[in-house]
């Protein structure tokens, strides 16, 4: 059996797949009506949809209303399966909700505090920009990698208009190894980069690029647990090599960092952008953040996926909040919607 989210309900499954609703519980569909190699074992509960995931003793899942993420049905295993269990949804956003993105464009003069009066979005998320790149590839150092000086500042805005706050972190290439930067021969990969592999150096890099910003944000009093990866090409420098698996490794140490600290990471691009920066050949499967998205039917086109990743979020192309300043006039600041 299962309980329904707000436990006003549940479901009794058999041992055939058939299912008995309770309370609140909806249904969405059985396997009573079909022959099943072997019988249903267990029954969980998607928190995002409401619906349910059958498994059976070999593994095989049968979803109502509820993704297909795979099974063991056509695996020849050394036990059979006994039950099953749901993770809880870490997806912040409300559907529909409007939101907003800020960084260091919204830094005062002094770059310490922020330079707007209020924040635009109330009882949502607000994406706030970590970090950002003063460099090109080529080039890039350590010391290009700028923290957002107002960091604390927009944070502690954000919160007191009710809000919650998703950082992003901007990733770019490793630099050739000749600068004998230490973050790239420091992390998971340490022993392979010293080897001279620039696809181990890169992983280190993206390790190291997250580590530096979840440890710059923590410093600065704030917390989250939804984290975005900023993986694009600006039109004035050019962050990216033309290696795409060196980049695809430094993307891939970044998310590694942030998800063995048990954060849900997301990655902001765009379909072209994604595919010019990793030949679309590393496709991780976490959330997505389109950019300059004309609405939101982004969030169910197939040609806007990238990374293999389910949209949460589009930033409107064009689209502002637009507010009071500090200095008595208006800033505009870039509008999101969730999916």
């Amino acid at each position: 059996m299962a309980s329904t989210p707000d436990g006003k309900g549940y479901w009794l499954v058999a041992a055939d797949g058939g299912i008995f609703t309770f309370g609140d519980a909806g249904f969405y569909g059985s396997t009573g009506g079909i022959t099943l190699n072997k019988p249903v074992v267990g029954m969980a509960v998607d928190p995002n949809t409401g619906g349910y995931w059958l498994v059976a003793g070999d593994g095989g899942i049968f979803s109502f209303n509820a993704p297909f993420l795979g099974s063991e049905g056509a695996v020849a295993l050394n036990k059979p399966v006994v039950g099953m269990v749901s993770t809880p949804s870490l997806d912040p956003y409300s559907t529909s909700a409007n939101s907003a993105d800020v960084s260091f464009p919204q830094c005062s003069s002094n770059g310490q505090q922020s330079n707007l009066s209020g924040f635009p979005v109330v009882n949502s998320v607000v994406q706030l920009g970590a970090n950002y790149s003063l460099g090109n590839y080529g080039t890039t150092k350590a010391s290009d990698y700028m923290n957002d000086p107002c960091f604390a500042a927009l944070n502690s805005q954000a919160i007191l208009s009710g809000n919650k706050v998703a950082p992003y972190i901007v990733l770019w290439s490793q630099p050739p190894q000749s600068t004998g930067e230490t973050a790239l021969f420091s992390g998971p990969e340490a022993q392979c980069a010293q080897s001279g592999s620039v696809d181990c150096q890169a992983f280190d890099w993206g390790f190291n690029l997250s580590q530096d910003a979840v440890g710059y944000v923590q410093s600065q009093g704030a917390s989250a647990q939804m984290w975005w990866l900023d993986v694009e090409l600006p039109g004035y420098y050019n962050l990216w090599s033309q290696d795409i698996t060196a980049n695809s490794n430094v993307i891939a140490g970044a998310i590694t960092y942030l998800q063995l600290m048990g954060y849900q990471v997301g990655i902001y691009s765009t379909y072209y952008q994604y595919g010019v920066i990793t030949g679309n050949t590393y496709n991780p499967g976490v959330p997505i953040w389109i950019a300059g998205a004309t609405s939101n039917a982004s969030c169910t086109a197939p040609n806007q996926v990238f990374a293999g990743g389910t949209p949460w979020l589009v930033q409107l192309f064009g689209s502002n909040f637009t507010i009071s300043n500090a200095s008595g006039g208006l800033s505009a600041v870039d509008q999101d919607v969730a999916c």
